[in-house]
C-alpha cells in the first residue's frame, strides 16, 4: 500500500486532483474474494485471476471503454512478461497491471554460498542442513505444481487439452513436492511468501527458500536485518527459466465508481512507464513496467533484484482467468494442501481436479 498512499499525494499535490484515499485488505481478501463485495470504491487492485468473471458478472468496467486506444497499446508494448495479457478476456481488458511477481529462488548469501542447480539437490540440502525453507500453504503448493509442469515443458489447463495437468509430469512434480515437503517445518504449511521471507531475513534460521514469489524491497539495504538475494529458479539442470507461475495485481475501475474515468486516469497514471520506472519502486512498489525491470537505478537499489530475476519474469507462464477460474483454483489447492499433508496419492486428487476442469471449460464454452 505505501506506493499508493505515496503517488496518491503526488498525484494530488501536482496535478491539482481530487484527494485519493485507500483501504487495505488481506492475502485471502485478495486471493479468495469477488469484487462485487467491494461495491463502495472507485478503484481496486486484484488478481488476474478474477479478470473474466469481473468482466462478465459487470463487476469492473472494462479498461478498454475508458482510456485511449494509445494507452492501452503502450502498456501491452511497456508490460514486463505477460501481465497485460493475463487480465485480458475476450476482448475485454479487466485492469492495467500495476505491480508484477513470479516465482524465484531467495536466498541469503552468508548462509548459502553455493546453490544447489536441481530440485533433487535442494531436497539433499534441505536433509543435511535444514536450513532450506518454502511456503506451502494451499496457494503455494498450487503454484509450486503449476511451476514445475510449466518449466517441465507442459503448460498445465490449456483450453484445448482433455486433462488440467499432463498426468506423468503432474505426479512427478507433485512427488518432488511431497519430498520436498517432509524436509520442512510444519509450520511452512501455514506460511505466506511474505512469512517465510520475513524469517529469513530476520533470523538465521533458514538460507535458501527454491520457489517464493519474489518481493524486491527484501533485497534492499536497511530493509530487513539480512538483506536476501534473489534469481532464476533452478529446478531442473540445463533447462532455461522459463514457467515461474506469474503473480503481481492489476488496478480497475469499479463499476459502481462515481467518477470512472477520473478512476481511470489514475490507473493509466499509477501504470505508466514514467512512473512505473521510477517512482512506484522508489516508493517500495514491484513495478509491472519493464520500465522499473530495467532501471540500473532502481536495480542497484534493490541489491541487484530485477536483472536477477528478469529472465524468470521475461518467460513466466500466467494462469487462465475464464469465469469460475478463481473458485477452481482454491478448491484445487486445499485439495492438494491436503494431499501433500497427508502424503496420499497424487492420482486421485489429479482424478478430481481434471473433472472439475472439464465442468469448468465446458461451462465456458457454453456461454
Amino acid at each position: 500500500m505505501a506506493p499508493l498512499h505515496a503517488l496518491s499525494e503526488v498525484w494530488r499535490d501536482l496535478r491539482g486532483q481530487s484527494i485519493v484515499t485507500w483501504d487495505s485488505r488481506s492475502l485471502k481478501a485478495f486471493a479468495e474474494t469477488p469484487l462485487d463485495e467491494y461495491p463502495d470504491y472507485d478503484l481496486i487492485i486484484f488478481d488476474y485471476p478474477f479478470a473474466g468473471e469481473a468482466l462478465d458478472e459487470g463487476w469492473v468496467i472494462g479498461m478498454e471503454t475508458l482510456l485511449d486506444p494509445q494507452v492501452i497499446e503502450a502498456r501491452r508494448q511497456g508490460c514486463v512478461g505477460r501481465t497485460l495479457a493475463s487480465f485480458e478476456w475476450q476482448g475485454g481488458i479487466a485492469a492495467l497491471p500495476i505491480d508484477a511477481a513470479t516465482h524465484v529462488c531467495a536466498w541469503r548469501e552468508d548462509l548459502s554460498p553455493v546453490l544447489p542447480s536441481n530440485w533433487a539437490e535442494t531436497i539433499a540440502l534441505a536433509r543435511s542442513t535444514g536450513k532450506v525453507v518454502m511456503p506451502m500453504t494451499p496457494t503455494a503448493i498450487w503454484g509450486a505444481l503449476i511451476t514445475l509442469c510449466a518449466h517441465r515443458g507442459a503448460p498445465p489447463m490449456d483450453l484445448q487439452a482433455e486433462t488440467a495437468f499432463n498426468r506423468d509430469i503432474a505426479v512427478a512434480a507433485l512427488s518432488d513436492i511431497a519430498a520436498l515437503a517432509v524436509e520442512l517445518p510444519s509450520w511452512c504449511f501455514k506460511a505466506s511468501p511474505v512469512a517465510v521471507l520475513n524469517r529469513m531475513s530476520m533470523t538465521d534460521d533458514f538460507g535458501y527458500c527454491p520457489l517464493t514469489y519474489g518481493y524486491s524491497v527484501y533485497a534492499m539495504q536497511g530493509y530487513a536485518q539480512h538483506p536476501l538475494r534473489f534469481g532464476d529458479i533452478r529446478i531442473d539442470v540445463g533447462q532455461s527459466p522459463n514457467g515461474a507461475i506469474l503473480g503481481g495485481a492489476g488496478i480497475g475501475v469499479l463499476a459502481g465508481s462515481q467518477n470512472p474515468q477520473a478512476a481511470a486516469q489514475l490507473a493509466a497514471w499509477l501504470t505508466s512507464d514514467s512512473i512505473q520506472g521510477q517512482l512506484y519502486p522508489q516508493f517500495g512498489g514491484q513495478p509491472a513496467a519493464r520500465a522499473g525491470w530495467t532501471n540500473p537505478v532502481q536495480d542497484a537499489l534493490a541489491g541487484g533484484f530485477y536483472a536477477d530475476t528478469l529472465a524468470t519474469m521475461t518467460n513466466c507462464y500466467h494462469r487462465p482467468n475464464m469465469p469460475g477460474f478463481h473458485a477452481f483454483q482454491t478448491r484445487s489447492a486445499n485439495a492438494l494442501h491436503a494431499m501433500v499433508q497427508q502424503r496420499s496419492p497424487a492420482e486421485m486428487v489429479l482424478d478430481k481436479i481434471d473433472a472439475e476442469w472439464q465442468r469448468l471449460i465446458q461451462t465456458v464454452g457454453n456461454v
